[in-house]
């Protein structure tokens, strides 16, 4: 049948829309390009020393989010500020560019020495 008061009040025959037009849909993002880092599984430790610290992104911000003092990434992870040596430089450029107690550190084909 015809609700005939539906059609008299809009003029109008009731139109029948299928379901999958009222249910909203789930809206999907454009992936952007980027990684993210993604914590282990199991038991993950905060890093109480500058050493552990093995993300670049981490040891620059190691300050603010964790309160350590580095100075900077080695290459391979954050050199401590208290005690560093020149082998905390596992990359050529990095090593020629640290110092160690006022005297310059220098590569070698065994690594970063004195």
């Amino acid at each position: 049948g015809t609700n005939s008061t539906a059609s008299s009040k809009v003029g109008w025959a009731p139109v029948f829309v299928p379901v999958h037009f009222v249910v909203p849909t789930p809206v999907v993002s454009k992936v952007v390009n980027e990684t993210i880092d993604v914590p282990a599984r199991g038991v993950t430790q905060r890093p109480y020393r500058c050493e552990d610290i093995k993300k670049i992104y981490l040891c620059r911000r190691a300050k603010q989010l964790l309160d350590l003092t580095c100075l900077g990434w080695g290459g391979s992870y954050c050199v401590p500020a208290d005690k560093p040596k020149c082998s905390d430089y596992t990359k050529e450029k990095l090593c020629n560019k640290a110092i160690w107690y006022g005297k310059p550190c220098g590569w070698t084909p065994f690594g970063c020495a004195r």
